[in-house]
This record gives C-alpha cells, structure tokens and sequence, in this order.
C-alpha cells in the first residue's frame, strides 16, 4: 500500500510518518549525539529525536541522523528567550570596557540587540533548511499563558521590548514568527503545552482558564497564520508508593495504579479539535521515565501502559508521540523531582523499558500505513468511566457496531483513510479498539451489524503473524480477548 502522502503532511519532522521520538536522548546533548546513540534510537523503533545541540557539533550530529534515519527536532539557546544579564553584556560590549551603556540613544540599543538577536535566529533557522534531517526546531517547553500572550508588534516598538528579558522581541511568538518567515516551511516548530488546567501555566485552574490557554497558543504563529504542531504531555497513570507518602509497614493500598481517565481522554479530544481548526496535526506525550514529584509516583512503563498511551492517541488521530524521556536525566539539585530510571539508565544501559518500547514502536511501524494521514471522523466508549464521557451508541458514522465487555471497557474510533492502490485513491475505513484497563485482560464481543466484508488486521495472539483477511462475523458476536492496555483494528469497505 502506498500512502497517499499530500499537502501539510509533508511537513516534517518525519514526512510519510507517524513521528515517534526520543526526548533526552543522551543525557547532555551540547556536545552532539553520536553515531552509536543514533543506531540504538533506530533500533529501538524512534524516527525522530530532540536535541539541545551545539552549532559546532550540529554537523557530526545531522551525520548521524542520516547514517541512522532518525530526525533531528534542535534545541539551541540561539532560538531561546534571552536573559537580562545577556542583554547589558551585549550593549556593554559595544560600547567597550569602561563605557557607559547609558551613552546609547534608545534607538541605538534597539539596533544592537536586533543585530546579536534577530539576526542569529534568521541565520540558524535559514542555515540547515534544506537539511532533510533536520526536521525542525524545539522552541518552548510548557510555555505560561503569559508567555505565549506577549507580542512583539514592530510597528510599535519601544525600548522596553529589548531591554528586559520579558521585553516582547524575545517573545515566544516573535521567534516562533521568524524561524516560520525564514526557515523552511516544512519543518515543524514545536512548542509543547500542558496537559490541563494549572494556574502557574494557565492563570487559573478551570476549563476556561485551559481553553483561554489554548487560545493563546492559536495567535502564536501571528496574523492569518495559524500554528501547524499541537503537542502536549500528560501522564495519566500513577502507582500508590507507601515509602514516598511517609507510610511505613504494611501498606495495604501500595502499588495500585490510579489512571487520570477524564483528563487523558479530554486531552485527546481537545487536540484532535484544535489540529482540526487550524489544519495541522497533534503530538502526545508518553511516559518513559519513572520519575517521582513529592509523594506522587509516575511508575515503571511497562509494555501495556506504553501501548494504552501510544495507541489510544493513535485512534484518535495523533500524527507523533514524545517518549519522555528515553535517558534517564539527573536529578536538578533543589528540585522537588526524583528521575528514577528510563529507557536508558545513567549508565548508558537499556532497561527493560527499553525493550518494550521497541516492541511498541515495530507495532505502531506496521500499522503506520493506516495511522499517518488518518482522518478521527468519530469515536466512543464502552464502560464509563468518568462522568459524561462519550458512550458508543450503536453507531460510528455509516459504521453500524455495538461491544459489549466484562471489563472496565474501551475506547473505539473510527478512521479514514485514501491509499492509493494502483493509482487509484480508495478510501478505507477503520475501527480501532484500545483497551481503558492497563492491568487486566478483558473479554469483548463486537457486533458488527452491516453487511459489507470485514478485514481483522490485529493478530488473535501474541507473536502471530498480520492477518489480512476478510472474516466472518457470527451473530452471537465476534469473541476476542483484549491484552491489558491492548487494542483491536478492523476494516470496513464496501469496495472489498
């Protein structure tokens, strides 16, 4: 099958791909990630990375990515808000040592700052532009609603917007502006927001403080653009550790998990909406690294909460997920977080974790051929599970289907999707059906009620081959049995 590759979505990092990377990928990237990082972030299934690189190692760096095929999305202080300290030291030199800064006309100083600023952000965001592994710039992670309201209008400028750090040349959109005018246009600009209401992000902690928030990030691109690239992370599972809450001794509740349901899947909800709106596409985030804040503990990514993540955003129309991160990180001396364990320890060895990410990564590779470019037309659960969630109701769109399950339920979607067969464009249809239960197997019953033919596209057990094959569907329901954070894909086509 050959996807039907057009328009925006040949927009990078990874063009005809779902993007699958690796935040973190080596500890300190500043020096350039090396040939045999790269070979191992290939090997684990990732086709795209972060990395806070210098420009004297960007060369040696992009070398690796296209030795490895894996995209590079750059950090660079080039493309940061400046601080204060930077900005009189850039005056003061040029007036030289023992010179007044005071000396300069306003004017002046406007047009020093322009030059050491503006003028380095146009030059790196033009110099690797036809670089095709260079896919793009990391620009703002969890920027405050405050941050991303801050505009730099020229028409207007005064001295304040250059001789603070908060002045708004160094504004998020005035850098998101210029890496967009100068840059290559089909590289994307990621700017990665929070998963909800915080009021040290959002200004408040309700759904209209979040929305305003979102708002915000929707005028980032200026006037008539509208930003390509809505990412954001949340990380719904926690597990009960009695040692972190200061409970010693028998615990009874220790190491239960608790999923944030309402939140994760308002989540995806939103974002499918909002890449709608402004014709772009949307990013989540998954947890990799086992990480600790206070008494709240983000546990060990196992195979089934990796594959609930990934492939619930999947179904819902997600062009990219982040593995945050795929190398453990040091803990930040006088921060309240513990960063416990990842994909790769602080010893440069896999863990277990590792490996089953590559296990995920191969799966979300074959079936990248339905997910890339896939339109979410609809979608429902079976099993509540928070208020007012949207249940599955007999239908998704000319999909007539009902599920019936002795567990806590699932999500189902329905996807579209043109391939192009023999050059021709056909339009296939999908279900996609992911577990809510990371913990447990669940036995369900699809009952399909039309009668065009029906393709299972998912093995019956783990280690079997793909089957491609029309199936019959009993009218007692078809059985089948969901792994724990498992899922199911069927497809539907009246042309079959």
């Amino acid at each position: 099958m050959e996807n039907n590759i057009k328009g925006n979505n040949t927009k990078g990092p990874t063009p005809g791909e779902i993007t699958i990377l690796a935040s973190s990928p080596i500890e300190i990237t500043e020096k350039g990630i090396s040939q045999d990082v790269m070979n191992d972030l290939r090997d684990c299934g990732f086709n795209a990375c972060f990395g806070a690189i210098s420009v004297s190692a960007m060369a040696q760096t992009l070398e690796a990515c296209k030795n490895a095929g894996v995209h590079l999305v750059w950090s660079n202080a080039i493309f940061s808000q400046r601080s204060d300290e930077w900005i009189q030291n850039t005056l003061q030199a040029e007036v030289g040592e023992g010179g007044s800064v005071d000396s300069l006309s306003d004017a002046e100083k406007i047009a020093i700052l322009k030059e050491a600023y503006g003028n380095g952000i146009i030059y790196w965001a033009q110099q690797y532009k036809t670089n095709e592994f260079l896919g793009g710039y990391n620009l703002k992670d969890e920027p405050t609603v405050e941050e991303l309201n801050r505009k730099y209008d020229p028409a207007n400028e005064t001295i304040d917007d250059f001789i603070k750090s908060t002045g708004s040349y160094y504004s998020i959109s005035n850098r998101y502006q210029m890496i967009m005018k100068y840059g290559n246009p089909l590289k994307v600009i990621s700017v990665n927001l929070v998963g909800g209401p915080e009021a040290s992000f959002t200004g408040g902690t309700t759904e209209q403080s979040y929305t305003e928030y979102l708002n915000a990030f929707a005028k980032v691109a200026g006037e008539g653009n509208k930003p390509y690239l809505w990412s954001y992370d949340l990380y719904p599972i926690r597990e009960k550790n009695a040692l972190l809450s200061g409970q010693y001794g028998v615990v009874a509740d220790n190491g239960t998990l608790t999923i944030s349901y309402e939140r994760f899947y308002k989540d995806l909800e939103i974002f499918l909406a909002r890449a709608k709106a402004n014709g772009g596409v949307f990013w989540t985030y998954a947890q990799s690294m086992v990480f600790a804040i206070g008494s709240t503990y983000y546990p060990k990514s196992l195979e089934a909460y990796l594959r609930f993540e990934i492939f619930s955003s999947l179904a819902m129309g997600a062009q990219g997920v982040v593995y945050w991160t795929y190398h453990q990180r040091a803990n930040t001396e006088n921060g309240n977080a513990l960063h416990l364990s990842a994909l790769v320890d602080m010893s440069d060895r896999k863990t277990a974790a590792w490996h089953f990410a590559q296990k995920v990564n191969l799966e979300v590779k074959h079936f990248n051929y339905l997910f890339f470019d896939c339109i979410c037309q609809t979608w429902g659960h079976v099993g509540e599970i928070y208020p007012g969630c949207k249940m599955l109701t007999g239908s998704l769109g000319p999909i007539s289907i009902s599920i019936e399950t002795d567990g806590k339920g699932v999500l189902v979607s329905y996807l579209t999707k043109k391939i192009v067969e023999g050059g021709v464009s056909v339009n296939h249809h999908y279900i996609v059906i992911v577990s809510h239960d990371v913990e447990n197997y669940q036995k369900i019953k699809i009952f399909f009620k039309q009668t065009h033919p029906i393709k299972e596209l998912t093995p019956l057990h783990s280690g079997d081959s793909y089957p491609d094959s029309i199936i019959d569907i009993p009218t007692t329901g078809l059985e089948r049995t969901l792994l724990p954070g498992g899922y199911l894909i069927y497809e539907w086509n009246a042309q079959l």
